[in-house]
């Protein structure tokens, strides 16, 4: 599963903007590294609100990037963007990377985390993994890891806030992608499981 996971971004809303750039956890130096997504020269605008204004990023293979902002700061717009549910008023977004090769002709397979619950309400916690390509054994063992194998075969009406959260992360990663993004991904969890879920989403990402 980790094969796959070429980058990965989630955003945050403890920080102080989002043209900081955050704790990344990546090996060696940006340097020596491949550019994966490059965002150059961005502008976007909703009627007078300038979100983006000359933005530019670069998001390297292998990497966590964490975006911190506060809430309307353009954290969500920004991945958005990299999943190619809006468009930028102005400048670039290309994925070095996938020039010239297989890659879906291109353009990265996008596996996204919503702040929202998008679960697909008539399918069990373990039904919303394995219906976006996961194997049935890897999905079993992420709800294991996750805490939730008592909630497998429960609808999302059935399921907290939290476990909903949990189970839209887990289905991120169920999967086939190469760019993974995740919206405030552990928001409605409480600071003991909190903690717990990030180690496990750190470990499935390495």
């Amino acid at each position: 599963m980790t094969g796959r996971l070429f980058g990965c971004a989630f955003v945050s809303e403890n920080g102080a903007g989002i043209n900081n750039r955050a704790t990344t956890y990546a090996n060696g130096n940006a340097e020596e590294r491949e550019a994966f997504a490059s965002l150059a020269h961005i502008f976007k605008r909703y009627g007078d609100k300038t979100v983006f204004h000359d933005f530019s990023l670069e998001i390297y293979r292998g990497e966590i990037l964490c975006i911190l902002g506060e809430s309307g700061g353009g954290k969500t717009t920004l991945l958005n963007l990299l999943a190619s549910q809006e468009e930028a008023d102005e400048g670039q977004i290309f994925f070095p990377c996938c020039r010239g090769d297989s890659l879906n002709g291109g353009v990265p397979r996008v596996s996204y985390a919503f702040q929202d619950d998008t679960l697909l309400p008539n399918l069990t916690a373990l039904g919303n993994l394995t219906f976006v390509g996961g194997e049935k054994e890897e999905c079993v063992s992420l709800l294991r890891r996750a805490e939730l194998s008592d909630r497998a075969d429960k609808i999302p009406r059935m399921l907290s806030g939290g476990e909903k959260q949990r189970v839209s992360l887990l289905r991120a990663f169920a999967a086939p992608f190469d760019l993974l993004l995740a919206d405030e991904p552990f928001s409605a969890l409480d600071v003991a499981l909190k903690e717990r879920m990030i180690s496990l989403f750190l470990s499935l990402w390495r």
